[in-house]
């Protein structure tokens, strides 16, 4: 039987991927109504998709998301970001989710993961509360497409400046497909139809860009481009921004031989104001 996947993301995790959604037009009085049905940070992508299509959009939304959305955007919050590299023939991608960033719930990651020592050191890293499922301490992306996903949504990077988007246009994918993807649809795959993203998830870069070129039903005569190194965007959630949070996840990332490439601060009122989140 298949091994149970240790970090799925939960309905109550604070970026678990889009749980579903319904988007569809209906005519009426000539003016075209958008309806949205989100969970996590799916949302963000999809609302802004659909407010850009819209004249009159009405969004419809999960309870949780609000309360979510203010631990983000109240005055004096911030998340903590790093781009992080490493090569995938030295860790697998669900191994960093796995074991070196643990599962959703920190009561359920592994020892020494970097959600379980949050947990276990919260009072001295000075964290106010027990982090949970929601705020555990930690985000780290879902697979390399999520990755670029969001470092085009919190950093704003180009798809043809990023390193996997490049690779996808590279590999033959049309720019307006991989933008499609981006908001998680239903796709043929396999014989059925399945969300984007959880096809793709916790694969290597190369084995994700491989099977991202059979969605779209490309190919090359020389096979999938090679992409060999894996970058993951990862931040510390606001609850748990702290300089001894901060040294934690970076004394773990060396450890495991995850190159923090890039660092920063995005405070609530950019993410307010950019509607990041």
């Amino acid at each position: 039987p298949a091994r149970p996947n240790p970090v799925r993301r939960q309905p109550t995790a604070m970026f678990n991927r889009t749980i579903h959604f319904v988007r569809k037009g209906a005519a009426h009085n000539g003016v075209r109504t958008a309806l949205v049905m989100a969970g996590g940070v799916g949302l963000a992508f999809i609302a802004r998709d659909v407010a850009k299509a819209d004249d009159k959009p009405m969004f419809v939304i999960n309870g949780f998301y609000m309360s979510m959305r203010e631990k983000y955007t109240s005055p004096g919050k911030s998340i903590y970001y790093m781009t992080v590299e490493w090569p995938e023939s030295k860790l697998a991608w669900e191994d960093f989710r796995g074991s070196v960033l643990g599962a959703t719930d920190p009561t359920k990651a592994p020892e020494g993961s970097i959600r379980n020592d949050i947990l276990l050191k919260y009072e001295s890293l000075g964290l106010s509360s027990v982090p949970n499922m929601g705020d555990n301490g930690v985000h780290a992306s879902a697979s390399p497409f999520e990755a670029f996903c969001e470092r085009m949504n919190w950093l704003e990077v180009p798809i043809e400046k990023d390193m996997y988007g490049s690779a996808m246009l590279k590999a033959g994918i049309p720019k307006e497909t991989i933008m499609e993807w981006k908001s998680d649809p239903q796709v043929e795959f396999e014989g059925g139809k399945t969300s984007f993203f959880d096809i793709l998830e916790d694969m290597n870069s190369s084995d994700c860009l491989a099977k991202a070129m059979k969605v779209a039903n490309v190919s090359s005569w020389s096979g999938p481009p090679s992409v060999p190194t894996n970058a993951a965007f990862v931040f510390i959630k606001p609850h748990a921004v702290t300089d001894a949070t901060k040294a934690l996840v970076k004394e773990k990332f060396a450890a495991a031989g995850i190159a923090v490439t890039s660092e920063g601060v995005l405070d609530s009122k950019t993410i307010d104001e950019k509607k990041l989140i």
